[in-house]
């Protein structure tokens, strides 16, 4: 059936610049999460000059990866002579798919949330055991806490379910993996889909939420090889927001 998308990793991929800008973005997000303050006096810090600063300060840093992803997609199509939403992939690749992005975000909060988060419990057991200190990350110690309510939690909420899925599957999916993909002739396609997934992990600083982590990667590659880059951030979203609101039930 033709397609109104162009083929995965054909002419319209991003070039090798915008393929090194999104490394350096994962680069960067991984030195700022290893350095940021994660332990039990975090959240007090960071609400000590007020709810309304904290949150804007939650806007700024979630902009800045969106702002970025943005500024790649953009150099990556006028590079290729080629409209953003074919380098990305905006759309299906075919039609006939009503619904896939709402079924993407269902999947998602129901499906993969609960399972990953399941699996990361035995796993942070086993560093605990081996003595690695394993803390929560930073969003979820966040919500976690009834004095960052109203502002800077419904800040970190909207960060993580609309705005860091946009930015990091563009940049993680979209440019970085389909890119070195267009690069290496597609011939390590499933070993750079792995790499990539490893990068996307770990560059969120978690020792115990990696695998998990992972795993959510490589299902996002998946969406986004067969689907559309929309469907993945809607993947992405409902998996933010699953664990979101489970913080909150427990």
């Amino acid at each position: 059936m033709p397609s109104d998308a162009p083929g995965f990793a054909g002419r319209d991929a991003p070039p090798a610049f915008a393929v090194a800008a999104a490394a350096l973005f994962g680069l960067a997000t991984l030195a700022a999460n290893l350095a940021a303050r994660t332990g039990p006096g975090a959240v007090e810090a960071f609400l000590a000059n007020g709810g309304t600063r904290a949150a804007l300060s939650v806007a700024a840093s979630s902009a800045l990866p969106f702002a970025a992803a943005l500024a790649v997609a953009f150099a990556a199509a006028a590079a290729k002579g080629a409209p953003v939403r074919a380098t990305l992939r905006l759309m299906p690749r075919g039609r006939g798919r009503p619904g896939a992005a709402a079924a993407c975000f269902a999947l998602g909060a129901l499906v993969a949330a609960p399972a990953l988060a399941t699996l990361s419990v035995p796993l942070a057991r086993a560093l605990e055991a081996l003595g690695v200190p394993v803390r929560p990350q930073f969003p979820a110690m966040l919500l976690a806490d009834p004095r960052a309510w109203p502002l800077p939690a419904l800040a970190m909420v909207f960060s993580a379910v609309v705005v860091s899925p946009a930015a990091e599957e563009t940049l993680y999916r979209a440019v970085l993996w389909q890119g070195l993909c267009a690069l290496s002739g597609r011939r390590a396609e499933r070993t750079l889909a792995a790499a990539c997934a490893a990068f996307f992990a770990a560059a969120h600083g978690s020792a115990f939420a990696f695998a998990p982590l992972a795993l959510l990667a490589l299902a996002l590659s998946a969406v986004y090889r067969r689907l559309s880059l929309g469907c993945t951030i809607a993947l992405h979203a409902g998996f933010n927001a699953g664990g979101a609101l489970m913080m909150l039930l427990a």
